[in-house]
């Protein structure tokens, strides 16, 4: 998730497509990916005509994360529900 954080961070309104392009994971897993970015607020998804393009509202950084969920004793949401995407 933090590399197509900082894919649309680097390049701001890709397409989906592109952002698909830029990140070298299993289709199903981006798209699982994106989809939680978006959920959690790191993303934002605007119309632009037909076409959706992807935004940062806030870099996703996956050791931010997991360094608070260390102080908690658990394992960071996000980070369960990806492993989880890609093992699928």
């Amino acid at each position: 998730m933090e590399r197509l954080s900082r894919a649309i961070e680097q390049t701001p309104g890709l397409l989906l497509r592109e952002v698909h392009a830029v990140v070298a994971e299993q289709h199903a897993a981006r798209s699982r990916a994106i989809e939680q970015l978006v959920r959690d607020g790191f993303v934002d998804v605007r119309q632009d005509g037909p076409a959706k393009r992807h935004f940062s509202v806030r870099p996703y950084r996956a050791s931010w994360e997991r360094g608070l969920c260390e102080l908690a004793g658990t394992l960071p949401t996000t980070v369960a529900r990806y492993q989880r995407a890609i093992a699928a």
